[in-house]
């Protein structure tokens, strides 16, 4: 929001409110054409994390590495001095 208010953009709020959710948010990327990485963040992210958030289900450890890489990735990209 700081970023919105330093720019003098008032609709802030209300595009984030309107892409709040997850995949939402990687939809608005797009949107506004924030490069990010070409990959199907829907299975490799999203769908996990809502399995676990809002099914309560366990995944394996494989996918959990497999989502943590993919986040790591995506923090990477855009602070590539981002240290474990």
């Amino acid at each position: 929001m700081e970023e919105f208010k330093n720019q003098s953009i008032n609709f802030g709020e209300k595009l984030l409110q309107k892409f709040r959710m997850l995949g939402g948010r990687f939809e608005l990327l797009r949107i506004l054409s924030i490069p990010i990485p070409e990959k199907n963040y829907e299975s490799l992210i999203i769908k996990p994390r809502n399995d676990v958030v809002h099914r309560a289900e366990f995944p394996e450890d494989s996918l959990v590495d497999q989502v943590i890489c993919e986040v790591e990735k995506i923090l990477l990209f855009y602070y590539p001095d981002f240290h474990n």
